[in-house]
């Protein structure tokens, strides 16, 4: 199971291209208008994946809410960032932020997940992780 944690490392730069793209594409600049742009696509596409895994997965109806602010909340701060990167001059300081701060995220996300607790489990006991098929 574990062997597969890279894929979603990697499912997460797609989430970076894609905006970035539909952005560029759009004419889309500046902090406030990529932070509108970010929060619609999020809510899209949130919902989208998550009615998506529900096919397959008995989700509790407080992780639905959980996961739809939780996308639109990640898509806002990334429209917002990539439109302050598109309508600055340079994109050095901006990138080398956004570097860092993945960085501290990903090692932050390591330590939790190796010695800190699990909230999902306490939240939804008997419901996450793997067998979660059977409750269909």
């Amino acid at each position: 199971m574990f062997q597969y944690i890279p894929l979603g490392y990697a499912s997460f730069l797609l989430w970076i291209v894609l905006p970035l793209w539909l952005m560029t594409r759009l004419s889309v600049t500046g902090f406030r208008a990529g932070a509108l742009f970010g929060l619609k696509l999020g809510i899209l596409l949130a919902d989208a994946g998550f009615f998506g895994q529900l096919s397959i997965f008995a989700f509790p109806a407080g992780m639905l809410l959980l996961r739809m602010a939780v996308g639109a909340l990640i898509f806002t701060l990334s429209g917002a960032v990539t439109g302050a990167g598109l309508a600055a001059p340079r994109l050095r300081p901006l990138a080398l932020r956004v570097a860092a701060l993945f960085l501290v995220c990903l090692a932050a996300g390591t330590v939790l997940r190796n010695i800190g607790p699990n909230p999902a489990a306490k939240m939804f006991p008997g419901r996450v992780g793997i067998g979660w098929e059977k409750d269909r």
